[in-house]
């Protein structure tokens, strides 16, 4: 029997394996992102935020595994 992926699921081996749901990404002035993290809860990934944003303030987007949604979250100006 064939088994169905479901996104932030995966197989290693035979052992199952589950993402969290949520990912953490730091927003750079020229475009580009840096995966900061993973959190099980959009309120994690937002604590998350408040802890890099106190030595890294900038934007940070939290991206759904499961819906593909994303919040953003602070100011791409805040870096000077």
């Amino acid at each position: 029997m064939e088994q169905q992926q479901i996104k932030g699921e995966g197989y290693v081996g035979n052992m199952h394996v589950t993402m969290p749901p949520f990912d953490i990404f730091q927003s750079d002035s020229d475009g580009s992102v840096l995966w900061r993290g993973s959190a099980a809860t959009l309120e994690e990934a937002k604590l998350r935020i408040q802890e890099l944003a106190t030595t890294v303030p900038g934007q940070y987007i939290i991206l759904s595994r499961l819906s593909g949604s994303k919040v953003v979250v602070g100011s791409s100006d805040a870096a000077a």
